[in-house]
């Protein structure tokens, strides 16, 4: 139900409510520690990060939750959440890209093991990302092959996404 409530707040423009919200939502669900196994928590906890990371981002309060996410990344690994893992690898990919921090995104890639196959929406992303960062090292190929996968991948729906590749 808060996640229902923090996307209708976000549809209505309300930013800073909602990104408060997320953080209350964020902290409640790592409350949960016995419950990590759960699917629905590990969905949950995946979905509440990314539109954390999304509400951060319009708010330009990016830089101030990198380490947050970061930290929440170590936390999924030891829980062997897959699906936060593979949000929050986007989430901090994304921040890094926006920053243009090339480097420090190839050195995260380097450390981080990306699980595919966990969510469509979430590959394609990933793939987008691997894309540009590969263009950027001059990997041409690679990053031709990272973006046709994307596109390949993505939701048909996602016009706006199709339309940046």
């Amino acid at each position: 139900n808060s996640l229902l409530l923090i996307l209708h707040v976000i549809d209505n423009k309300l930013h800073e409510e909602a990104f408060n919200n997320l953080t209350v939502l964020i902290r409640t669900l790592n409350g949960y520690n016995n419950l990590n196994r759960l699917d629905t928590v590990n969905w949950l906890k995946a979905k509440a990060f990314y539109y954390y990371a999304l509400e951060a981002e319009r708010l330009g309060k990016s830089k101030y939750i990198i380490n947050d996410l970061i930290s929440a990344y170590r936390t999924a690994c030891l829980e062997m959440n897959d699906e936060t893992q593979v949000t929050l690898i986007n989430c901090i990919l994304r921040y890094y890209l926006q920053s243009n921090n090339y480097e420090q995104a190839k050195n995260f890639l380097s450390k981080s093991k990306y699980t595919e196959n966990i969510n469509v929406e979430e590959d394609s992303r990933h793939l987008y990302y691997l894309g540009k960062i590969n263009a950027v090292n001059m990997n041409y190929s690679d990053s031709f092959s990272n973006l046709t996968n994307s596109l390949r991948k993505a939701p048909t729906g996602a016009k706006g996404f199709i339309a940046t590749i």
